[in-house]
């Protein structure tokens, strides 16, 4: 006949804890897992915060150049790691140059807006809150054309003629 109280002993001796012990590691773990959560959430909120201030800029300064007269600025922005090129133009029309149509493609078939006329690539770099394609206003584009972000930042020439109705966007090189 075995005894209660020995059976009982012997379990807390080969188990070791008590349900305390496991439940307060367990909290542990979830607020961890919690915290890292959290703070991938934020780091993405500040590429999702670097892309809208880019377009921002971006629309303030082709905005002013489509209410002025003529002009012809150099415009450098700020972009997010991981964005290798910002994309202009209409994705059904023709790329300006080979790497640029196999890009262009790509945003093509991959279920991308094409009412917009500026995108970011790749996509999976960019803001994970839809912040990948935009619609700036009042521009024309020769054709289809990316320019590359170099340590962050991208360069584009915004030009507009004192005849034309609409601001020029090419690359800055």
């Amino acid at each position: 006949m075995i005894k209660r109280g020995v059976l009982n002993k012997k379990g807390q001796e080969v188990f070791g804890m008590s349900f305390g012990m496991i439940f307060a590691i367990f909290v542990i773990i979830a607020l961890i897992a919690v915290a890292f959560y959290v703070i991938s959430y934020f780091l993405d909120l500040g590429k999702c915060t670097d892309v809208g201030l880019f377009y921002d800029d971006l629309q303030g300064q082709v905005n002013k150049a489509w209410t002025g007269g003529a002009s012809s600025v150099s415009y450098s922005g700020k972009l997010p790691s991981g964005v290798e090129f910002v994309c202009f133009g209409n994705l059904s029309s023709t790329a300006l140059n080979k790497e640029d149509e196999t890009i262009r493609k790509e945003l093509f078939y991959s279920s991308v807006r094409d009412d917009m006329n500026s995108y970011l690539y790749p996509q999976t770099s960019a803001c994970s809150g839809g912040i990948k394609f935009y619609s700036i206003q009042h521009v024309k584009t020769e054709g289809f054309f990316c320019s590359a972000v170099q340590a962050g930042k991208i360069k584009i020439k915004i030009e507009k003629n004192i005849t034309e109705a609409l601001v020029g966007l090419r690359n800055d090189e």
